[in-house]
């Protein structure tokens, strides 16, 4: 070609594989440029040039679209041209052709070099699986999209209309060309189509199907008077945004009007949320053509555009880097949303509207570009609630208009009273210089100066003009007067890198800073002068910078910590490109997808990504709180102090949470909105509207969020006792939530385990609560149900008493009636009585007039209050309660109400009004159980057996004999319900009968076993009941009574009577007493009580003395002998002494050998138990050890068995020979026992079953049966109880002393010694075997910390209860004074 053409490349790609540019000639060249010395090298030429070409994604296939020469080669170059076939063909990196085939024929270019209608346009699929063809057809003039598979360009479809017809979709438009997009859009093919055949009708961005069927599509929006070209598609690589590029010409035809034609180039980003197409930015070039617009490949949101202008050649290169905002939310709760020159609002506390729909919207002149809210923490803004930055460079301030004008006015609280619209208006628009190089306005205050303007302060970042430059913070005042405003950068504050991010504040302490971040994740802090002639300063934050650059941040200027003192630290949190939440150096979470810092709340909340995803919670105290320095577990202990986190949708986008209200909104993935109320929300409201006392308030959100009401109370409950129970009830005025409120009361302090009270909470509220919380720990909450009763019902029953409330709302008498009844029945235990009384009284008050024959309580208003109070009680006990209080025409009205059979309840009232008053009573009282006042009715009533009526009785006199049987009755029920106290004061002054019941009551006690009480209370009869006395002293052991009693008894016999029943009596208990069957006192205390029994009263001088040798008692046995002259008796005694001496030499060899044995077995037992108890804790087993009753091969064979229950009987397990059985089924429906055995056929006249003896089974040995496991529990305790055995006890060592110094008083050293010897041999073999368990024990235990120690984990320490005990074991030392005989004697 000739030098002058016009350049031809229209494609440079970077193929790894060549490590060099390919570029692509329009003329059919191609040439590869090294990237080490730029040498660039021919590959090859086409000779009718490539009308279109592309690298797949992966760079290892390169598609072009060419033409061939005609195969009968016309002579005519011109028709030749015409009717040139067209070439699609692939070649791989070493430019070696992979397919080639022919498509179909479509219409060349105008011109070789200036893509027009007909001209050709290719992309490839994401995955590189197919690639797209744009062209015009031949046959009929229409630009078709074809795609071609990737191995052998193989047809794949063929665009067409989705309305199933198959026809071609008309008018698509060449010179976008095609994209296509990945899996963020549906893997769609995107064109450009006119709607009309008009050149002036709209242009739609269209799309299609991999399969070819036009898909959905959305319209551009052109500029008033200009025309509107669209010259370019591109896709980010995530395919959630897609640039539009468009050249814009204006112009007239007139000559004059030429020379003022202008050009502009435009990128507009549109973004698809919930199914609609959202025009999110536009970048905006006067004067200049985009000639290139590309997604950066790695970092998905940054753009790189192309420029040139239209007076020179020169072509400039911007770059930029979007970070899309989740939500752009006001403090109000009101959302807006950015929809190109459309601005959407939706008031969150009002309505949760999903995009794209809206509450409320405003048109702007030019497509809006940035938008921001005025921060909660502004006071006096005049109204203005949002800054919105345009596309064309002006800025535009919204607000409440009316209150703007206020302000302007002078007029005082300007800012109160004004409701939320939920539409602003445009309060201001302003031209401001160079707006197009700034971005992120920000209002940081607003003024009303002197001379009556309002001047509003705002910030903003201005970009660099090249990669070298730094940014800088702007500066500017906005001066609204009336009808004009004005804006004027004031300062320019130079920064030391590219600006990322800025932010206001989110703490409402902080009025005129902002936080500023740069690209490093450093962080800035901007503060303004509270003089406006002075600029602001810059400097570094005093927070920790963020690991990585975050787009989305948030802080917080002063925190406090848990204890409530402001520590002056800031907190900053920010969530990274990579959806990494951090807080300075520490994430908070590896995959976020959006968070939200609110210091009304005093939460961090955010939600996460990932298969279960979760709305989570951090306090902001907690962040305070956290040191660096801390190890990790105090840390984790420090963030972990919130609630629970929620599940929501996966992909779920936290948008807002209002400042007031506990209500988070979430954007789910489809774009629809969802309202949640998130108990780490809820429950600190609602603990805040209850130290506000903002009762009312509090049972609304309490009742749709289902918490529970006893948390009213349990807050603070000496405060809601003394004066919050009257605020309450006068605040909540519905009667049906007093009596929820009531229903819900239970004993106990529902902060302490199911909402706990945050350590965080107290510090935050404005009352003084420490105090009360001080108190709270000496509120007795076991009684809470009945002192917060008794309390509302007071306040209740007051305000009637008032005719109104606290707050002055005016209550007729029994406005509280139900809600008193309900403080009844849910006392403890139900004062039903009482509130079947109340209605009884306020039914013969207030009632309405009845008939003679019918009662009040009857009628209708006592009927609905019985019937509430039958909802709320059982209908038995209420009943009951009613027919206690002998009220039998207010048991018939209860039981109206009681689901009662009138067959059942009828004919009993009538029987208890026909009866005697007491009868009756008693009567109710039988029924009932009360037996107490059964009997006082009882004994009240003095039943004749001839008349039924009712006589008073005198029980000051003496019971008549006509009354006996009466008396007798009583005595009867007495006995039967043991009320002998209370018939003891029936009958205090009657002494007959009071003494048939103590008489009985001494049978009883002695019945009971208490006899030392019944010797008492027979003898406390007048006269006493010396035989029963005399019994029950003989029952219970207490001899000295027993034969005091029988001198008392046989005071008159002669001496010879006496002393034969002396003896006779001393026998036989002597030989009781010794034979243990009072079990009152010891083996050995019993034989001497017997000795002496048969001294004193038989005079048996040899049955004493043995009684003293059964007991060991040689010493005492010797006296005894001496003192009556029975020297064979004394002979006795030393011989029961030396054989008693031999066994137990015996018995300490045994006992040393068996402890040293049972202790070693004791050591390894006690090494498997703790092996097992780490393997309980590890796994969470109930029993490590198998049970003690089976084998190892028993267990084995049981989980055997039940592994095979059968799938028809899923609750029986069999034996082996049963469960191996299986039921099958024939196809004749017929069914058949299939068995190894045939044990399980039924037996008949078919089978031989039965015929023979059956064998028996059989049995296991009981050795087998009752083998104790080693390791196991009972193994254990059998060890611990026979070392504790082996151990000489204190009886045992008594007795051992008394022989040995008994054998050295008698001249029996030689036994003494060997006794001596052979204890203490037993006492240090004990020692000894004691001491090498312990140090054994100590060594393995070391062992195992250096094992731990060495594979770095902690050495657990196994306590076992009874370790402690057998450590202690030991065998006392004998007397001191035997030892010193001994080292004499030696």
């Amino acid at each position: 070609p000739a030098a002058a053409s016009p350049p031809c490349w229209f494609d440079v790609t970077y193929v790894d594989d060549l490590d060099a540019l390919v570029c692509l000639s329009r003329r059919g060249a191609i040439v590869t440029v090294e990237k080490r010395n730029g040498v660039a090298e021919l590959v090859g030429e086409f000779d009718n040039g490539i009308k279109a070409g592309c690298w797949s994604p992966d760079k290892e296939v390169l598609a072009l679209y060419t033409h061939t020469d005609s195969e009968e080669g016309q002579a005519d170059v011109q028709q030749r041209d015409i009717e040139k076939p067209p070439a699609l063909m692939t070649m791989n990196a070493q430019f070696e052709v992979l397919a080639e085939v022919v498509p179909e024929s479509n219409i060349l270019p105008s011109a070789s070099l200036v893509a027009d209608e007909a001209s050709v346009c290719m992309c490839w699929r994401p995955d590189g699986t197919a690639v797209a063809i744009s062209s015009v057809d031949v046959s009929d003039n229409t630009r078709r999209i074809r795609t071609y598979s990737r191995e052998d360009l193989s047809l794949v479809s063929i665009g067409r209309s989705e309305d199933g017809s198959g026809k071609t979709v008309p008018n698509l438009l060449a010179p976008a060309g095609i994209a296509w997009s990945g899996l963020g859009c549906s893997q769609m093919i995107t064109a450009v189509q006119r709607k009309g055949k008009r050149a002036d009708t709209p242009r739609l961005v269209v799309f299609f199907e991999p399969n070819g069927l036009r898909h959905k599509e959305f319209k551009l929006r052109p500029d008033a008077g200009w025309e509107e070209t669209v010259v370019g598609l591109c896709w980010s690589c995530q395919s959630d945004l897609l640039a539009v590029t468009l050249h814009c010409t204006k112009g007239n035809d007139d000559d004059e009007d030429k020379a003022a034609s202008t050009v502009r180039s435009k990128v507009q980003l549109w973004h698809r949320s919930n199914y609609h197409w959202y025009c999110k930015y536009e970048l905006r070039y006067d004067g200049a053509f985009v000639t290139m617009v590309n997604f950066d490949e790695e970092r998905t949101h940054d753009l790189a555009v192309a420029m040139r202008s239209e007076l020179s050649s020169e072509i400039l290169v911007g770059e930029y880097g979007f970070a899309w905002d989740t939500s752009t939310v006001s403090p109000d709760g009101t959302a807006a949303s950015i929809d190109g020159f459309l601005l959407n609002f939706t008031p969150f506390r009002q309505a949760l509207v999903p995009p794209p729909m809206y509450f409320a919207t405003i048109t702007m002149n030019a497509p809006v570009v940035g938008l921001s809210a005025v921060p909660l923490c502004a006071e006096n803004t005049g109204g203005i609630s949002w800054v919105v930055q345009l596309s064309d460079g002006s800025i535009c301030l919204l607000g409440n208009r009316r209150q703007l004008e206020d302000t302007l006015a002078g007029k005082a609280n300007a800012n109160d009273g004004a409701s939320p619209s939920a539409a602003p208006a445009v309060l201001a628009r302003i031209e401001l210089e160079k707006a197009r190089t700034m971005r992120q306005f920000l209002i940081l205050s607003a003024a009303l100066v002197d001379n009556g303007e309002f001047v509003v302060r705002c910030i903003a970042v201005e970009s660099a003009n090249s990669r070298q430059d730094t940014e800088c913070i702007v500066e500017i005042d906005v001066t609204i007067n009336g009808e004009c405003s004005s804006a004027n950068v004031v300062a320019r504050l130079p920064t030391e890198g590219k600006i990322l991010r800025i932010a206001n504040w989110s703490d409402t302490q902080r009025l005129s800073g902002a936080l500023v971040e740069l690209n490093d994740g450093s962080l800035l802090e901007y503060e303004s002068s509270p003089n406006t002639s002075v600029q602001g300063s810059i400097a570094p934050s005093h927070a920790e910078s963020l690991l990585e650059p975050c787009p989305w941040i948030a802080g917080l200027h002063s925190a406090e910590s848990t204890a409530g003192q402001a520590c002056n630290k800031r907190i900053v949190v920010g969530v990274s490109r990579r959806s990494r939440l951090y807080f300075g150096e520490r994430i908070l979470s590896d995959a976020c997808s959006s968070f939200i810092l609110t210091p009304t709340h005093q939460f961090l909340s955010y939600a996460t990504l990932g298969s279960r995803s979760q709305l989570r919670f951090i306090p902001l105290s907690a962040l305070a709180d956290y040191d660096p320095l801390m190890g990790s577990e105090e840390n984790v202990v420090t963030l972990g102090e919130g609630y629970e986190p929620r599940n929501v949708e996966r992909g779920s986008r936290v948008v807002a949470i209002l400042a007031e209200a506990p209500t988070t909104v979430l954007q789910l993935p489809r774009g629809n909105l969802e309202g949640v109320y998130p108990r780490a929300l809820v429950l600190p409201f609602v603990m805040h509207l209850i130290e506000k006392g903002r009762y009312g308030e509090a049972m609304e959100v309490m009742r749709r969020q289902k918490i529970d009401l006893n948390l009213f109370c349990d807050m603070d409950p000496f405060n809601f006792l003394d004066g919050g129970v009257a605020s309450f009830i006068a605040q909540v005025d519905k009667i049906d939530y007093l009596n929820l409120f009531i229903s819900c009361l239970f004993d106990g302090d529902i902060t302490e385990w199911k909402y706990r009270v945050p350590a965080w909470f107290h510090r935050s509220t404005n009352n003084d609560t420490e105090e009360s919380w001080k108190k709270k720990d000496n509120f007795d909450f076991p009684t809470k149900v009945n002192q917060v009763c008794i309390k509302m019902r007071e306040v209740m029953m007051q305000f009637e008493s008032d005719g109104k409330t606290s707050t002055g709302t005016e209550v007729n008498g029994d406005h509280y009636l139900l809600p008193i009844l309900s403080t009844f029945a849910k006392q403890s235990p139900p004062k039903l009585e009482d509130a079947l009384s109340m209605i009884r009284r306020n039914a013969l008050s207030k009632g309405s007039p009845c008939s003679d024959n019918k009662s009040p309580l009857l009628g209708e208003r006592a009927q609905s209050s019985i019937q509430y109070l039958a909802f709320l009680a059982d209908y038995p006990l209420l009943f009951d309660t009613a027919l206690g209080m002998y009220d039998f025409d207010l048991a018939r009205a209860v039981a109206r109400n009681s689901q009662m059979d009138p067959k059942g309840y009828l004919p009993l009232l009538k029987r208890l009004r026909s009866l005697p008053e007491s009868m009756a009573k008693y009567e109710v009282d039988i029924r009932l159980e009360r037996f107490e006042s059964a009997l006082t009715h009882l004994v009240r009533s003095v039943v004749t057996a001839s008349d039924t009526t009712e006589a008073s009785v005198d029980l000051s006199t003496e019971v008549m004999s006509k009354d006996d049987q009466h008396f007798e009755r009583c005595l009867s029920f007495i006995e039967k319900h043991k009320l002998h106290r209370l018939g003891l004061v029936l009958y205090e002054n009657n002494v007959t009968c009071r003494n048939k019941i103590l008489v009985s009551l001494g049978e009883r006690l002695l019945s009971e076993g208490d006899g030392q009480a019944a010797i008492s209370i027979f003898c406390s009869v007048d006269p006493p009941e010396i035989d029963g006395a005399k019994k029950a002293a003989q029952i219970c052991g207490d001899w000295q009574s027993f034969f005091a009693l029988l001198d008392e008894s046989i005071a008159k016999d002669s001496e010879e009577s006496k002393s034969s029943q002396r003896m006779y009596f001393a026998d036989e208990i002597a030989n009781e007493i010794a034979a243990g069957m009072n079990a009152v006192c010891g083996k050995r205390q019993g034989y001497e009580r017997a000795a002496r029994i048969l001294l004193d009263y038989s005079k048996d001088v040899l049955g004493a003395v043995d009684m003293l040798i059964k007991a060991e008692m040689w010493s005492e046995g010797r006296r005894i002998a001496r003192l009556h002259g029975r020297n064979d008796l004394v002979k006795k005694c030393i011989d029961a002494a030396v054989s008693y001496g031999l066994k137990c030499i015996d018995d300490f060899d045994n006992r040393a050998i068996e402890f040293k044995e049972t202790n070693k077995r004791y050591q390894k037992c006690l090494v498997l138990r703790k092996d097992a108890k780490r393997k309980e804790a590890a796994e969470g087993l109930l029993d490590a050890v198998a049970d003690d009753t089976e084998s190892t091969f028993s267990m084995a064979s049981n989980l055997s068995n039940t592994s095979l229950r059968s799938s028809m009987s899923g609750s029986s397990v069999g034996s082996v020979t049963s469960v191996s059985s299986v039921i099958s089924a024939g196809d004749v429906s017929t069914f058949s026992m299939i068995s190894e055995e045939d044990v399980m056929k039924h037996k008949s006249k078919y089978n031989k079953l039965g015929g023979g003896k059956k064998k028996k089974k059989k049995k296991t040995p009981r050795r087998s049966r009752n083998r104790i496991m080693p390791g196991s529990e009972k193994e254990l305790n059998e060890l611990v109880g026979l070392l504790k055995f082996n151990c000489i006890n204190e009886d045992y060592y008594k007795i051992i002393t008394e022989t040995i110094a008994f054998l050295l008083q008698v001249g029996k050293q030689s036994l003494a010694h060997a006794l001596y010897e052979s204890y203490n041999d037993l006492l240090d073999q004990i020692d000894e075997s004691q001491k090498a368990r312990k140090e054994s024990a100590d060594k393995e235990m070391e062992v195992a910390r250096v094992e731990a120690r060495r594979e770095g984990r902690d050495c657990d320490v196994v306590p076992i209860e009874c370790e402690a005990e057998i450590n202690s074991l030991f065998c006392k030392q004998l007397p001191s004074s035997i030892q010193q005989v001994f080292s004499f004697l030696n």
